[in-house]
Formats: C-alpha cells, sequence, structure tokens
C-alpha cells in the first residue's frame, strides 16, 4: 500500500491524521484555518473527533495552528470534498484501518531466545503433522542432555535433514551462514543454557 499521508498514533494509541497534511493533500485552496473551521460544523467535537496541535513551519520559522484528526474523521472530511483526492483520501484510510485489523489480529510471534526455544518451536512446528507427533515429543530430551548432540544426530530424531534443520534455526535467528560453514550467534553461544556442544554440519 503505497503512502499517501502520514498516519501516526497519538499517546492513547489512537490513529490520527494531520489536519494540515490532509488539507494539502486534498489540493484545498481555501486557507486551512477558514478551511478547518468549516469543517468542524458538519457535526466534529473537539477532544473526540479532533484535538488542536502546533507545528514549526521552517520557510515561515513560526508555530502554526494544526490539529490530529481520528481517521473516522479524516475519512468523513475526504468524502465532504466530493473530489477525485478526497475519494484517493478515504478509500487510503480505510486501507490503513483494514491494515492495522489485520495486524492487530496476527498472533505476535516471540524469536527463540536461545537454542532450546528453537528446538521447542521446531517440535510445535513437527506437531502438527500428527504422524511426526511421536518424534515431536522427544526434543525434551535434548534439552536435558549434558553430552555432544549434533544437527544430524537431532534432525533424524524428526525425520528431516540437517540441511532442513538448519534452514529452520537460521530462519529463528539462532544461527548464520558464513562462506561454507554455519555458525551459532554469539549471543547464544555465550549462554550455558543446556550444557551442550553443538555441531553444524559444514556446506549446508
Amino acid at each position: 500500500m503505497k503512502k499517501l499521508i502520514k498516519v501516526t498514533k497519538d499517546d492513547k494509541g489512537i490513529s490520527v491524521v494531520s489536519g494540515r497534511e490532509l488539507h494539502d493533500f486534498l489540493e484545498v485552496t481555501e486557507r486551512y484555518s477558514s478551511w478547518f473551521l468549516r469543517m468542524t460544523k458538519y457535526g466534529f467535537e473537539e477532544s473526540v473527533d479532533y484535538v488542536g496541535c502546533k507545528v514549526f513551519n521552517t520557510l515561515a520559522k513560526q508555530e502554526l495552528q494544526d490539529h490530529a484528526l481520528t481517521l473516522d474523521m479524516a475519512k468523513e472530511i475526504s468524502m465532504i470534498q466530493r473530489t477525485e483526492k478526497g475519494k484517493q483520501a478515504r478509500q487510503y484510510f480505510i486501507d490503513v484501518e483494514k491494515a492495522y485489523k489485520q495486524q492487530a489480529e496476527q498472533p505476535q510471534y516471540k524469536l527463540p531466545q536461545n537454542y532450546s526455544e528453537a528446538l521447542i518451536e521446531l517440535a510445535k512446528e513437527v506437531k502438527k503433522n500428527e504422524a511426526l507427533q511421536p518424534k515431536a515429543d522427544k526434543y525434551d530430551r535434548y534439552l536435558s542432555n549434558k553430552g555432544l548432540i549434533t544437527i544430524t544426530e537431532i534432525a533424524k530424531e524428526y525425520g528431516m535433514s540437517g540441511a532442513k534443520l538448519n534452514q529452520f534455526l537460521h530462519e529463528k535467528g539462532v544461527i548464520y551462514k558464513r562462506g561454507s560453514k554455519w555458525f551459532i550467534y554469539q549471543k547464544y553461544a555465550n549462554e550455558r543454557y543446556v550444557g551442550y556442544e553443538i555441531h553444524l554440519p559444514e556446506g549446508r
């Protein structure tokens, strides 16, 4: 979605738009102060639909009166203009609201904080396949093991290749590739979380 007008969040987390920026986008020739006063007569309430604020004009080197408008008010004002720019702005605000709603509905994924958590995430993914569930339940054996366990050994238990497990851990931000070798990010290598050494196959 192309950004047409800047949408920000106020101190209450409400999405707002600068009245002056909307005025400019709509290409209104009427002076902002007069135009905005006329817009408020359509039933908009201060502290509900908009709040006054100041902006600094670098060209005029002075503060100017502006207003933070809710998206609902911005949409209505755009529709009132009855211009092509007004239609564009209204549809843009609708799209912005949809994008915010979809983002809020999506589960927030928390990145693994260490190698152990990455294995747990792997187990969860494998559990989605009922045929592999018995293998997924074995991840706790690795988390408590104090010996040497290789990536290949772990991957074998999940019925996958070492290369596929490497790719999974790479996507989770646990390991990275340099040349033909895989390395563990330093923040994980420094932690003594399970006590086993990690051997990564080269060239995969």
